[in-house]
């Protein structure tokens, strides 16, 4: 058993005499992983995403990268692992999500470096979950129409997180929906005031974006912990807040930034920092996005999630509230590839309100110069 799951959320069956019949309907037996929320303090999220953990030493065929890049990235603490520990010291949050693209499986054959990411953050005993990006599962790869073999892959992943960690809140989910389709409530007082959904939007073993399972599945488990929380699944008496974290960013992303700077890129604040209205940060690429307006419909119909937290575009930053929701691309993380704002991202949900305030948390390595 994993210490700091709360795997049981027992529901009080009132019977009415009169009638014999349950106020929350089918979900007496609902049970979700939780992570709990001390009363009269904030509860802190931070966001780490696109670590890229590699092993030069791991190729998959000779020349993948140069004599001068293996030496480099030869030291997984200096490529993240030092940066990993920085952000969590002086952060300590409450709870820790990794984004996507943890390592890089083309230099993971044997599974060691996503072994040694799992036992770095098992190490600070703080609640903690992930979920895939396109990189994590990479188990083939093609150069010159020959087939090599690479890394472990997002089962085998999945099964070692399930099985030897401590700290890891972690569910695979249904088969038909990738691998880490799973909820993590946050409780206070023994109720649900929060839902953090975790999704797979693929990219190795189906193409990128979610299914219309996977915005159903959403919809579900929305309408479900609001049956727990408030006693009504149409939602007529309440609604849980929601946050959404998944890899690849959404095309709501790009429109954002081209509502703002009528370009796909461009800089919402010169010094990377929260403008009054919250926004921040710059856009240094376009956004590799998905169609997600199946997803959008059903997310402004449900009003329940206030923010998206993606990562995969190592160069921006950006974070913007578009339609009322927060999209944000979290700070990259490692030194491996491309970066500019360097560093994790701060999601607070303050006491009381359980307002969503989002701040970035730049690295003593990023190019802002600006340590958090």
């Amino acid at each position: 058993m994993k210490k700091l799951i709360v795997l049981l959320l027992c529901l009080l069956v009132f019977t009415c005499a009169a009638c014999g019949q349950s106020n929350n309907g089918n979900n007496s037996d609902y049970i979700r992983m939780t992570v709990e929320k001390q009363a009269g303090k904030d509860f802190k999220i931070l966001q780490l995403t696109d670590i890229q953990i590699i092993d030069p030493n791991q190729q998959p065929y000779e020349g993948r990268i140069s004599a001068g890049a293996a030496a480099m990235w030869a030291d997984r603490d200096a490529c993240a692992f030092n940066l990993v520990r920085e952000l969590v010291t002086s952060e300590k949050p409450d709870f820790i999500v990794l984004t996507g693209d943890n390592v890089y499986g083309q230099f993971d054959a044997d599974g060691s470096n996503f072994k040694a990411l799992v036992d770095l953050m098992d190490s600070f005993n703080i609640p903690w979950s992930f979920v895939n990006g396109n990189h994590d599962g990479e188990t083939v790869v093609y150069q010159n129409g020959i087939e090599y073999k690479c890394g472990k892959g997002m089962a085998w992943q999945a099964d070692y997180a399930i099985n030897k960690t401590k700290n890891c809140l972690y569910e695979i989910g249904a088969s038909d929906m990738g691998y880490g389709n799973y909820i993590v409530n946050l409780k206070e007082d023994g109720k649900i005031v929060y839902s953090f959904v975790m999704m797979d939007t693929h990219g190795c073993d189906m193409p990128v974006g979610l299914t219309d399972g996977q915005v159903a599945w959403y919809e579900s488990e929305i309408r479900k912990a609001s049956e727990v929380r408030y006693g009504r699944a149409d939602l007529s008496a309440g609604v849980v807040p929601s946050l959404m974290f998944f890899h690849y960013p959404t095309v709501q992303h790009r429109v954002a930034m081209i509502n703002l700077n009528d370009r796909e890129t461009g800089t919402v604040s010169e010094d990377g920092m929260p403008l009054p209205n919250g926004d921040y940060g710059c856009n240094r690429e376009r956004s590799v996005s998905f169609d997600s307006y199946d997803l959008w419909d059903v997310l402004k119909k449900m009003n329940s999630t206030k923010g998206i937290f993606v990562g995969h575009n190592h160069v921006n930053n950006a974070s913007i509230m578009h339609e009322g929701v927060r999209l944000t691309f979290g700070n990259k993380t490692g030194t491996y590839d491309s970066w500019y704002q360097q560093g994790g991202t701060r999601i607070t949900l303050k006491d009381g309100s359980l307002d969503l305030v989002v701040e970035p948390i730049y690295t003593s390595q990023s190019q802002y110069g600006y340590k958090g």
